[in-house]
């Protein structure tokens, strides 16, 4: 699991995540969760590039989680990218 908190995101408010770069266990899936919502799932867990049409809105509080099907293997590593809503 990699968890992206409030504290970690360090934003003061609104933000989107626009971009997600990932390395994780080989033969591994993930899902994204936003505090207690399910989010989104991509197959391949190993390496992934999320790019969405809708960038995931995050507000103060909220924390990111990235979960995988697989315990063993190497550990995940994500990098999110974040901005400010341009509207």
């Amino acid at each position: 699991m990699v968890e992206f908190n409030p504290a970690v995101l360090g934003v003061p408010g609104i933000c989107e995540c626009y971009h997600i770069a990932i390395r994780g266990p080989s033969g591994s899936y993930f899902e994204i969760w936003l505090d207690d919502t399910f989010y989104s799932i991509a197959a391949r867990g190993d390496k992934n590039d999320w790019d969405p049409n809708q960038p995931m809105t995050i507000r103060p509080g909220q924390t990111i989680y990235f979960y995988w099907s697989v315990a063993a293997g190497a550990a995940p590593r994500v990098t999110i990218f974040l901005r400010q809503p341009t509207t």
